[in-house]
């Protein structure tokens, strides 16, 4: 006995010694939650927006003391601007004073007596059930009618938050990522400016086919964006072996002799008309040999003298002269291979997926 009263007297004397004073119930509380109280009305959540060269960054997050819920960003109806709208729920909790003493408990049962809470003691907790309130520091009390509230939860506030971006800005190929405190890193990418027309712009018409590839930074390894078709005209500006498209889509390489493919584009004069028809490969005729030649006119003398007979010629009469049936003439592409067999160049890059180069 003697030990077990020893060690709730230590047990108390090391929770509350120069704590609560007998003649003072509103002593410093330990238990009470000290923390900066924001109005759930005042508080807005928290938006960054950084621009690149490329793309526009917004991170929304909630201010301190908060958290946010069913945040959704909206694109505006003839504007690059974005709307967030969501709600901010607070996350402070309520806040109980003792009106008597209260017990403590480190589980939610009345065997788990720890302690005690002086009256007047102020303290933020939780419900853990209906008869139960927990504490910040994982203690209990029990939810009885020796407690007061004296601060209520807050209530979840809506808001609605417009961001203004650049014009440049496509929203419509915006991605994003959720937070953990339910915030929103949204990318926005930026188109290049199609209107100003530079003095060092060419027209270049695509001559490797079948087509070519548009590539998002001057790289053989950059992203495909696009293509152009063999015979189509381009404009841009060349950088470094490379035209950047004035439509600000994207980059094509001038010269695929590096990767084996010759030239891609070549340049237009300004007297040449723009015609993205593709000029068809003329057709080899075959061309008698020599040897040939007199096998044609004696079969020609032998057709002739069968009409003067009067007589169709046979197929055994015509096929049993001296000459050969066949004879060898100049070869044809066309012969050869028909339909025409095209080729396109991919390269392997280092992730295992490949791309289009022409």
């Amino acid at each position: 006995n003697t030990i077990i009263s020893t060690a709730s007297f230590v047990l108390q004397t090391r929770m509350f010694t120069n704590t609560f004073s007998p003649f003072d119930a509103y002593a410093h509380d330990p238990f009470r939650r000290h923390s900066h109280y924001v109005p759930a009305a005042l508080a807005a959540p928290v938006i960054k927006t950084h621009e690149r060269e490329d793309t526009v960054d917004i991170v929304v997050t909630a201010p301190p003391g908060f958290e946010l819920t069913h945040l959704t960003p909206t694109a505006q109806p003839g504007s690059s601007d974005l709307t967030f709208e969501g709600k901010l729920v607070s996350t402070e909790p309520a806040e109980f004073v003792c009106r008597r003493r209260v017990g403590i408990f480190s589980r939610m049962s009345p065997r788990f007596l720890i302690g005690y809470l002086p009256a007047g003691a102020r303290f933020a907790g939780k419900a853990a059930s209906k008869e139960w309130l927990q504490l910040d520091d994982g203690s209990f009390v029990i939810a009885d009618g020796s407690l007061a509230m004296i601060r209520e939860p807050q209530d979840a506030v809506p808001f609605s938050k417009r961001v203004s971006l650049p014009n440049t800005a496509v929203v419509a190929e915006a991605s994003g990522r959720d937070l953990k405190d339910g915030g929103i890193s949204v990318t926005v990418p930026k188109r290049r400016p199609t209107a100003r027309a530079s003095p060092e712009a060419t027209k270049y018409v695509v001559v490797h086919g079948p087509r070519v590839a548009i590539r998002r930074i001057p790289s053989t390894s950059g992203a495909i964006v696009g293509s152009r078709a063999k015979g189509e005209i381009v404009d841009g500006k060349v950088s470094s072996g490379w035209l950047r498209l004035a439509d600000g889509s994207g980059w094509i390489l001038l010269d695929g002799q590096p990767l084996g493919l010759g030239a891609l584009l070549t340049p237009v004069s300004d007297n040449r008309p723009a015609s993205t028809e593709k000029t068809s490969r003329p057709k080899a005729q075959a061309k008698p040999t020599p040897a040939s030649a007199p096998a044609d006119s004696k079969a020609q003398q032998q057709v002739s003298k069968s009409k003067l007979g009067g007589s169709t010629p046979s197929m055994h009469s015509t096929l049993s002269t001296e000459e050969p049936v066949l004879v060898e003439c100049t070869p044809s592409y066309t012969n050869i291979m028909m339909p025409r067999e095209t080729c396109e160049q991919w390269e392997a890059m280092d992730d295992g997926t490949f791309v289009l180069v022409g």
